[in-house]
């Protein structure tokens, strides 16, 4: 009897190791099977680096897709790099699959040296601290009761910075930016610290351009040297070659000041009772901690300047939106974000901004061609250690993602702790989808087409995809239309003209930085109608008093 039962047990035993075998074996085999996705050759060490040239990277990775598909595989170095050319694919890994494909790489440059607008959960790993600071942003600027709180505030800065714009419009170059700019931050400062600004020169709005504008000189997230090889951040700053930490730790002060000041501003003002209604009162309240996220503020301001030039280089367009608003809005008013869903030819014209501004149609220098790898003669990365290696464009690829573990892709196997990058510019020129992508035609999102939301909605993949897409998105694209709705309702838009008499056409070409905005043009601005003036000399709707900011 016992050695029956011994026998048994000795069986099973036996058949648990059989089948434990069996199963490895069998996933090793077909792990084997499995293949990196298709990309261009790699060099020892280097792997791709040399390939990808320090403005427009993202022609290089789009010539890639061309050749090896919607999904690529390249090599930084070190560092795996895994391209997706497609809203499908995107969508079928960054969504469908978030818990794997929501991590970061590490962003040596911004997140640790400059520590821009630390803590900032765009930037941080995925985790517990990056969810609840997520959480804190999307009951900021998600929730639709929160949003129609801020469509006063959005009204009010708009027709401030029609009437600033209308001022000097011979000046259209200097102040489209600076305007623009102002509007955007004014939006922002108010929503997160309750700060109404006065001027693009006040303390906060100065500070907060300066940090910006700093910090983007260093390059992107994850584009230099230091982040690739984080040991090269404990270079000592005086050496020759560590000009990048420089840089970076006088960055990190002004940085700094930029959180701190106002976020002081915002406790004192709670201590004495007055603190406004915002982000950072909410928070404190709840917390003593503070996350502020301002990865907006880039997309407004280049849509809107490219609204601009779009309307110069099709009057045939700008005139048809403004029968439109005059039809529905008429003139005895400014349209508002209530308008919107009555004017489809305005919102077809925004959704091919959207596009548009993703898919120039030239380089900004003929000398700028590529070849049939990708590659641009004359370019290459010997450069100092704090020149930014430019990789990763983050308006034509978003920022990138990382890979929490390996995975399995079809039949292509992806390593894990990856970069991820979605090629937003090869989605918005995806021949599949976008017939002549290289031109300006508003009619592709008519609304009788098919698919038309589906698939051709460029929003679907300019605010990023799944746990990583931007929060801020509804009010960012509602800041952007009322920018244009304004636009189109208040001021007529022609080009200029040269002493002879000849029309200006402004060259379609675009600022080779990470934030990518059409170069400076010149056209001529004038308002509709006196009543447009009326309009806007307006007192403010909400009869809120300004403050410098």
């Amino acid at each position: 009897m016992a050695a029956g039962r011994e026998q048994s047990i000795c069986l099973a035993i036996f058949l648990c190791f059989t089948f434990v075998y069996v199963v490895v074996t069998v996933a090793n085999k077909r792990k084997r099977s499995l293949r990196m996705p298709p990309g261009p050759a790699r060099l020892p060490l280097l792997g791709n680096a040399h390939r990808v040239p320090s403005q427009y990277q993202y022609y290089t990775f789009t010539t890639w897709a061309r050749k090896y598909g919607e999904i690529v595989y390249a090599r930084f170095f070190h560092q795996n790099v895994v391209i997706l050319n497609t809203l499908r694919v995107a969508q079928e890994l960054m969504e469908k699959r978030g818990t794997i494909y929501s991590d970061r790489p590490r962003f040596v440059i911004l997140a640790e040296l400059v520590r821009i607008f630390h803590p900032n959960y765009s930037l941080m790993p995925y985790g517990d601290e990056w969810r609840r600071q997520r959480k804190w942003a999307q009951t900021t600027v998600q929730a639709r009761s929160t949003l129609e709180s801020y469509r006063p505030l959005q009204q009010r800065e708009v027709r401030s910075m029609l009437s600033d714009l209308i001022q000097a419009p011979e000046n259209f170059a200097e102040h489209i930016s600076k305007h623009v700019d102002l509007y955007v931050a004014s939006v922002l400062m108010e929503i997160l610290y309750g700060i109404t600004a006065t001027s693009s020169d006040g303390t906060f709005i100065r500070m907060s351009h300066e940090t910006i504008s700093g910090t983007l000189d260093l390059g992107g997230a994850g584009s230099s040297l230091a982040d690739l090889f984080p040991i090269l951040q404990y270079i000592p700053s005086g050496m020759p070659g560590a000009g990048f930490k420089r840089k970076a730790l006088k960055l990190r002060r002004a940085a700094e000041e930029v959180v701190n000041l106002p976020f002081e501003r915002v406790k004192t003002a709670m201590s004495s009772g007055t603190a406004k209604t915002s982000f950072v009162r909410r928070i404190l309240e709840e917390t003593s901690e503070l996350a502020t996220n301002v990865e907006d503020e880039r997309r407004i301001k280049a849509s809107a300047a490219l609204m601009y030039e779009a309307m110069v280089l099709y009057p045939d367009v700008y005139r048809k939106a403004q029968i439109e608003m005059d039809a529905v809005v008429g003139r005895s008013r400014l349209p508002n974000l209530d308008d919107r869903l009555v004017l489809p030819y305005l919102e077809c014209v925004l959704k091919e901004v959207y596009r548009y501004v993703l898919a120039p149609t030239r380089f900004p220098s003929p000398e700028f061609i590529l070849n049939a790898d990708g590659l641009a003669p004359g370019l290459s990365i010997s450069q100092n250690i704090g020149q930014p290696v430019q990789i990763l464009d983050h308006e034509t690829s978003g920022l990138p993602h990382a890979v929490l573990k390996g995975d399995q892709y079809r039949n292509y196997l992806i390593p894990g702790k990856s970069i991820v990058i979605a090629n937003i510019w090869a989605m918005s020129r995806d021949p599949e989808i976008y017939t002549e992508a290289d031109a300006f035609d508003n009619d592709r999102f008519h609304p009788s087409l098919p698919d038309t939301d589906d698939l051709t909605d460029p929003r679907k993949y300019i605010f990023g995809f799944g746990r990583r897409i931007c929060p801020g998105r509804f009010l960012a694209d509602s800041s952007c239309w009322l920018v244009a709705a304004a636009m189109v309702a208040a001021m007529d838009i022609s080009k200029d003209r040269t002493s002879s008499g000849d029309e200006i056409d402004p060259m379609e070409s675009f600022s080779p930085a990470t934030v990518r905005r059409p170069n400076p043009f010149v056209c001529n601005i004038r308002l509709r109608s006196e009543k447009v003036a009326q309009l806007l000399s307006q007192r403010d709707d909400d009869g809120m008093d300004r403050s410098e900011a």
